[in-house]
Parts: C-alpha cells; sequence; structure tokens
C-alpha cells in the first residue's frame, strides 16, 4: 500500500510527553547501570563495557537522523527547508566527504573536527562552504572529519543531530563510501529521491544495503513541483512500488515535497498558497522524536539488555554446573568444545570454497564473452581509414595520435564493464553473507545447546550481539589503470608520410592492437579476481572471527566453574548472589520495557524495595573492644561501625536498585549522618543513589491535598545509622562492663583512658556490683585530675616558651579532655528522640 502525505500543522511541543520519556530513560540508565555492575562483578568485563557504551549513548542524549540517498537529489536544499533557514551550500558542485551535522546550541557558530586529530576548530557559520564543497575545500584536502553547525532551532532542541551526508553515486568515489560507513552509527535516516531522474540503480543498491542496519527510513520524493498535479500520484506509485520491491515490504509511505517551495525565499517571493509539503514531513519527524524515538532508543536498548542477561545468566549456570563435576568431566567438556569448533572451521572453509566457485561462475564467466568483445583493432582500422589524400603527416606521430585515442576508448569500455561486474558481485556477496550468516549462528546456537545439554542443562537460543550476522564485504571502486600504449612502426614506413602508407600502417597497427587489447583484458579480468578473491576472503576472516570468540566464551564460561569459597576469597560475587542479581535486574527490565510499551497492568510504577537490608550485613566483621590512651573506648568501637556501615551503603547506594529503594522508603538518614554520607561519596555516586528519594518526596507533596502535609524525612527516631549506633553502643557497653569483672581488665583499664562522660553514666549502670561502679567512677577522676595537671603544665611552658620541656601527654592533653567531656566528634548526635514538628 502506497501512502502520501497531506498538509498539516506542525504539531506543537508536548512537555509532558517529553518529560515521560526522559523519566523512562533515565529509568533505562538505571537498569543499565545495575547491570552493568553485575558483569562487572562476574568478572565479564565484555558486556560490562557494551553496558558503558549504550550508558555512553543514553547520556549523550543525541538522536542521529541522517539524510541519505543519490547526488543532486536536493537534500541539502531539504534540510534547508525544514529548519526553516538557509544554512547547509546548495549547487551544482557536489560536497566534499566530509560529514555536516546540524544540532543545537545556544549560539550560532561551526565546530570543525579533522581526521587522525582530537582538535576540534570553531568558526563562524559564514564560513561553512570553506570546509564542506569543492570550491572551498577541493578533494577534503583540509582532511575535515565533521562540520557542526549548531544553531539555536527549536526543531533541533529535542537533542536531534541532523546529518546531511555525501551523495552515493557522486563523482568523488570517497562521497560513496563516508555515507555507507555512517549510517551504521544513525537511529533513523531520510531517504531522498527526486522526480527529475529515474530510480537508479545505486539508489537501489543502497537501499539494499542499509535495510537492515536503521530501524526507521523516512521516504521523501522531492522537487515535486516538477510533475503536473494530475501526474503526481502515478509518479508516487512508481516509486513506492520500485522501494517496496527493493525492500520486500508491505506499505510504504512516500513524502512528496518540493524543497525550494518550501525554503524561506520562496515564501518572501509570494508562494505561500503553494503546498511544498515540508509541513507534513516536519509533522512526522516531529511525531517520531517524541513518540517513536522511545521504541528506537530506549526499547531497543532494553532489548539488548535483556538478551545480554539472557546469554549471561545461560553462561552463569553452565559455570556453576561444571563446578560441581569431577575435573575430568570438566576436561571432557572443553576437549568436546575443541572438537566441534574444529569441525565448523573445516565445514565453513568448504563453503568459503563454494562461494568462491559461486563468484567465478555468477560475475567472471557471464562477463568473460563481453570482455573478449572488447578490441580496439576495429576502431584503429577505422581511424586510420580516415586517413585523407594528400596528408603528408609521418605515419610515426599520426600512429601515436590513433593510438591514443583507442586505448582511451578501450579505458572506457573496460571500466562500464568493471562497473557491471561490480554490481554483479555486489548483488552476489549481500545473498552470500546473509545465507553464510544465517548458516553460522545455526552452527553456532548447535555447538553451544550440544555443550549445554552434556552438562545437563537447558539450552535456549539467544541472540546475543556477539552472535549477530556480520555486513557484506566491501567492494572498492573498480577502476583499470592501463599502460600507455606506444606502437612503434617499421623504420621503412616511419617517416613516410601517412597518405602513401596507409594499408601498411593500417596492417601493422591492427596486430599491435590485439596484443594491446588481450593484455588490457587480462589486467582487468586480474582485478576483477583480485577483488572478489580479497571479499572472500574477509568473508571467511569474519566467519572465523565469529567461531574464535564463540568459542573464547564457551572456554571462559568454564574457566569460571570455581567454588563459591574461591570466589569470595577472589572478591567476587557467589552463584547465589548473582542469581539473585540478575534474576532482580530482569524483573526491572522486563517490567520497564511493559511499561513503555503501554502494556496495560504496567502503567503503575512501583519502586518499593524487594527487600529489607541488615546494617549489620555491611560491617566487615565485628571490631574487636579496644583500649586506647587517646580516646573513649565505646567512641572508638563506634567510630570504626559508623565508618565501615557507610563505605559499604555508599557503595550500595551508588550500584544497588533494592538499596536505592531501600533509602527511599526510610527517608533516607537523619541530617548528620546524611552529610557524613556525603562526606565520603562521590558526586556521581550521590547522584545516582539519591533520586529515588527526591521522587518520593515529590510525590508525597504532590499529593498533599490539605496543604499541611510536608514530605516527610529521617529523623534520629528513624534513622538507620542512628538505631545501628544505639544498638552497637549498647552491645559495646556490655562486653566493657563484662571484662570490668575480671583482674586483666582493670588492669588493662588503669592504662587506658576509659570512657568519655558521655558514655560513664552507661557503663555504671551496666555495672553488676557497687565495688565495680566506685572501681570506674574512681578512675574517672583521677583521670581528669591527671589531665588538668598535663593541661597545666603544657600552658605554663607555652608561657616560658620552653616547648622542648614539653611531653607528648602534654602537648595533646587538650585533645583528651575534650574527648572526655564531649566524645568523638563524629558521634556528637542528638540519639534522644527529637521533637515532633
Amino acid at each position: 500500500m502506497t501512502t502520501a502525505t497531506a498538509p498539516s500543522q506542525v504539531i506543537a511541543d508536548d512537555p509532558e510527553q517529553l518529560r515521560r520519556f526522559v523519566h523512562h530513560k533515565h529509568k533505562v540508565a538505571s537498569c543499565l547501570r545495575s547491570l552493568e555492575e553485575l558483569f562487572r562483578r562476574a568478572g565479564n568485563e565484555q558486556r560490562a563495557g557494551r553496558c558503558h557504551e549504550m550508558m555512553v549513548k543514553l547520556a549523550e542524549d543525541r538522536f542521529t537522523l541522517a539524510v541519505v540517498g543519490q547526488f543532486k537529489r536536493g537534500k541539502s536544499s531539504l534540510m534547508n527547508a525544514i529548519v526553516g533557514r538557509e544554512l547547509l551550500p546548495t549547487g551544482v558542485l557536489p560536497l566534499t566527504s566530509a560529514i555536516t551535522a546540524l544540532r543545537y546550541g545556544p549560539v550560532e557558530r561551526l565546530l570543525i573536527t579533522w581526521q587522525g586529530s582530537d582538535f576540534t576548530q570553531e568558526a563562524p557559520v559564514s564560513s561553512l562552504r570553506e570546509y564542506v564543497t569543492e570550491e572551498g575545500n577541493p578533494g577534503n584536502c583540509r582532511r575535515v572529519e565533521t562540520v557542526y553547525v549548531e544553531v539555536p532551532s527549536p526543531f533541533l532542541r529535542r537533542g536531534l543531530e541532523f546529518v546531511d551526508t555525501p551523495g552515493i553515486g557522486s563523482p568523488i568515489e570517497a562521497n560513496t563510501s563516508t555515507t555507507y560507513g555512517f549510517v551504521p552509527r544513525c537511529d533513523a535516516v531520510l531517504f531522498v529521491t527526486s522526480v527529475d531522474a529515474p530510480f537508479s540503480a545505486a539508489e537501489i543498491e543502497f537501499l539494499k544495503r542499509i535495510r537492515d542496519e536503521v530501524h526507521k527510513v523516512f521516504f521523501v520524493l522531492n522537487k515535486i513541483d516538477l510533475v503536473r498535479d494530475d501526474e503526481r500520484a502515478d509518479v508516487i506509485r512508481f516509486i513506492a512500488d520500485q522501494i517496496q520491491s527493493t525492500l520486500q515490504a508491505s506499505d510504504v509511505r512516500i513524502y512528496p515535497v518540493s524543497s525550494w517551495f518550501g525554503l524561506p525565499k520562496a515564501r518572501e517571493a509570494g508562494a505561500e498558497a503553494i503546498d511544498s509539503g515540508i509541513a507534513a514531513l516536519k509533522q512526522s519527524l516531529e511525531t517520531f522524536l517524541t513518540t517513536q524515538r522511545t521504541s528506537s532508543l530506549l526499547s531497543g536498548t532494553l532489548a539488548r539488555c535483556l538478551r545480554m542477561l539472557k546469554s549471561d545468566r545461560q553462561e552463569a549456570e553452565l559455570s556453576r554446573k561444571a563446578s560441581q563435576m569431577a575435573r575430568a568431566a570438566r576436561d571432557a567438556g572443553i576437549a568436546r568444545i575443541h572438537e566441534r569448533f574444529k569441525v565448523l572451521v573445516g565445514a565453513v572453509d568448504k563453503r568459503v570454497a563454494d562461494v568462491r566457485r559461486g563468484l567465478a561462475g555468477g560475475v567472471i564467466e557471464p562477463g568473460a564473452g563481453e570482455l573478449a568483445r572488447l578490441t580496439i583493432a576495429p576502431l584503429v582500422q577505422g581511424l586510420v581509414r580516415q586517413v585523407t589524400p594528400g596528408q603528408w603527416e609521418s605515419a610515426g606521430p599520426y600512429s601515436r595520435v590513433v593510438a591514443a585515442a583507442a586505448a582511451e576508448a578501450l579505458r572506457v569500455s573496460l571500466n562500464d564493464w568493471l562497473a557491471g561486474r561490480r554490481y554483479a558481485a555486489r548483488l552476489i556477496l549481500d545473498e552470500t553473507a546473509t545465507r553464510e550468516s544465517q548458516f553460522l549462528r545455526q552452527q553456532l546456537a548447535s555447538v553451544r545447546s550440544d555443550l549445554w545439554t552434556s552438562f545437563g542443562l537447558p539450552y535456549s537460543r539467544v541472540e546475543d550481539d556477539d552472535s549477530r550476522g556480520w555486513h557484506a564485504p566491501e567492494l572498492p571502486e573498480l577502476r583499470v589503470q592501463l599502460r600507455p600504449w606506444r606502437p612503434v612502426l617499421p623504420w621503412v614506413i616511419r617517416y613516410l608520410p601517412v597518405d602513401l602508407v596507409t594499408r601498411r600502417v593500417g596492417r601493422c597497427l591492427r596486430s599491435k592492437a590485439e596484443d594491446y587489447s588481450a593484455a588490457c583484458r587480462d589486467a582487468a579480468a586480474k582485478l576483477v579476481e583480485s577483488a572478489l578473491k580479497a571479499a572472500v576472503d574477509q568473508l571467511r576472516s569474519s566467519m572465523l572471527e565469529a567461531i574464535e570468540r564463540e568459542r573464547q566464551r564457551m572456554l571462559e564460561a568454564l574457566s569460571r566453574s570455581k567454588s563459591s569459597e574461591d570466589l569470595q576469597a577472589a572478591a567476587r560475587m557467589t552463584f547465589e548472589q548473582y542469581a539473585e542479581m540478575a534474576a532482580a535486574i530482569e524483573k526491572r527490565l522486563l517490567r520497564l520495557r511493559d511499561r513503555i510499551a503501554g502494556i496495560p497492568g504496567n502503567d503503575q510504577e512501583v519502586d518499593e524495595p524487594e527487600r529489607t537490608i541488615d546494617s549489620r550485613e555491611l560491617i566487615r566483621e565485628t571490631p574487636e573492644l579496644s583500649l586506647s590512651k587517646r580516646g573513649c573506648a565505646v567512641c572508638d568501637h563506634l567510630s570504626r561501625v559508623l565508618f565501615d556501615f557507610l563505605a559499604g551503603w555508599q557503595h550500595a547506594l551508588a550500584t544497588d536498585d533494592r538499596t536505592q529503594a531501600l533509602h527511599a522508603a526510610e527517608g533516607g538518614f537523619c541530617s548528620v549522618h546524611t552529610w557524613q554520607l556525603a562526606a565520603i561519596s562521590s558526586p556521581k555516586g550521590l547522584s545516582v543513589g539519591y533520586p529515588k528519594l527526591l521522587e518520593r518526596l515529590a510525590e508525597q507533596a504532590a499529593g498533599s491535598d490539605d496543604g499541611r502535609t510536608c514530605p516527610g524525612v529521617a529523623t534520629t527516631r528513624t534513622c538507620r545509622i542512628c538505631r545501628l549506633l544505639r544498638d552497637a553502643q549498647d552491645e559495646c557497653i556490655r562486653r566493657l562492663a563484662t571484662r570490668l569483672q575480671t583482674l586483666d581488665g582493670r588492669q588493662a583499664w588503669e592504662q587506658s583512658f576509659g570512657v568519655c562522660l558521655r558514655h560513664l553514666p552507661a557503663l555504671v549502670a551496666a555495672m553488676p556490683t557497687q565495688e565495680g561502679r566506685r572501681f570506674v567512677i574512681s578512675e574517672v577522676a583521677r583521670h581528669c585530675a591527671t589531665l588538668a595537671e598535663d593541661m597545666h603544665s603544657f600552658a605554663m611552658k607555652q608561657d616560658a616558651t620552653r616547648r622542648y620541656l614539653q611531653s607528648s601527654e602534654e602537648a595533646d592533653a587538650w585533645v583528651r579532655a575534650l574527648r572526655l567531656v564531649a566524645g568523638h566528634k563524629s558521634l556528637c548526635l542528638p540519639w534522644e528522640p527529637e521533637p515532633e514538628v
């Protein structure tokens, strides 16, 4: 079915739609972050790296829309019409091989990047022609890679990167290769053709090559104003039929436009009444950017995450199973892997040999007859016969003129033949790459299935990114370089007038022309054979690389087969921890995927914690109860507990979604502990861990109907750390009271700092005997008196400028005195319940 757009008004911005997109993007980023942490902890750096690449794509928030098409289809004019400004140069001459990208910026400027350099140059927009046109930069002699045109355009404000690519089929060969290389980096393309020239073979080949590389293609028929109104429907139907047969698609929408009538200068000239079609195209683009963009970017990212996670879980289960088997059984499995892949490599070599024969039969042999007919002998004979009577030019110079003209004609004919052979080879290679890619995926899936089955595990085929297909091998432009033909006539006739020896010159040149033509035909045939050989070698190399990559993945899965104790000793998660974390991430990914897709029952977002965390789990080990001469035993113990907890919590808050949900549900920490957490956290960690709390507070504030209920955060009554320290304090004091019942304990107490006055009442209350309570209080009295004496001595020696007489006890007596009176500075907290506000 063919569809053409109708005139329409450009849609307005939809802030709610954009807000929802941004919200979903942040949720996808959170899932990516958790998945990357899972892969890193499991030791899979390759998949963790791919997660990072997807995170970069989300962070850049750039949606690349490339305008592609054949040379002189009006791509630059169309972009100018869509943006509403004549920014890009247009004209008869083609552009260079540099990429030109329009993107949003608060100030108009150019940013130029250079090939092989990280240096970026800024320039005014008016100088764009100097970098991207053949007039200002012939042959891209300046080695420009990309020119970014930053303008404050509303159309570009949503993160769109609007890219003008060099035209395919341009006389400049580098332009076509640049466009082919750039298309895989695009999120969508705008394919532009026009009514002033028929749908070309180059355009058909281009569509075939990019159909599997982009998710969305907009088809634009430009210069529609050149066709009468009663003929437009037939032209649109013809173009749509061509595209449908090329892409094997059932529904193609064509956007007929006139870029010239969409330009500002046309409107100023009074062409407002003529429908340019630009408004309808722009509406579709804006709708795509705000709605369908979600499925192209976010849904695509989630799908890749689910594929990677499923594949990794299968490999982890294989590792777990292998770790439970005897070493002999595991070695037998590894031997089977090597044997299966050895057989597979042999099968690939046989198929590659068939591909070589197929290319010879489909490319070289069909063109052999045409190539054999390419000779310049008749042309030479005809040129010689054109000698006019009385032409007294010497035969030698005249023969060289004839030879040059004939050689140029042969060069053109051979290059035309090479172009035809390249096109035929391109079609065969595209089909071959698809077929061989499918074959290899099936074989690799079979190998994986057999391996999993041999270990008694079920296997479900997953199209992971590593096991997916590849592009067809590249074929360079085939151009034959002929050696100059300089035939030498016999000396007898070389200097005679050509009019007198025409027949002898003709016979001599004809025989030499046959030899020269044969040599040139052989060169052209060898050029095709060399190109085909290189393409097949590239295909074989791609297949063998895929096989080796899969073999290494299987061997790595078996090499990770260690016991839980070994993994814990290597600071890696156990299989049980991996399975729990992977299941939670998969649940989040599926729930988010369904919510983005709008599946009923997934509209309401739930971020309730799926588990509770025992604060003591984050304490590496119970700190030993030590008696110090410089500080309170209870304060020192609590300081170690506090640091261990904060260190563990800040890491979990930055990496674990469940910890973030629990932190939000509890309202965070009290004010003091919030800032202590911030002191040991990174800005990035806090930016990852705190959004859920803020989103929860925003929901509470938005749900306050009476205008009196304020968002609630944790207080000292509900703060997790405050509860932890209260429990740790009680336990520490009980242990101290027990220790002070022994003689060794009291002797150590007499040599130590003891406890501060904040913890003294609790310790006295915990002592079971009157004698023990008197001992503790008497030691405090002695300690206070000693500190007072040391402080007096310190002040006196300071006044007398005799600092060398000071002892170490006198020098820090003031610090120990403050610790005795107030306790450790990090623990001076109002633990008593705060009054309700």
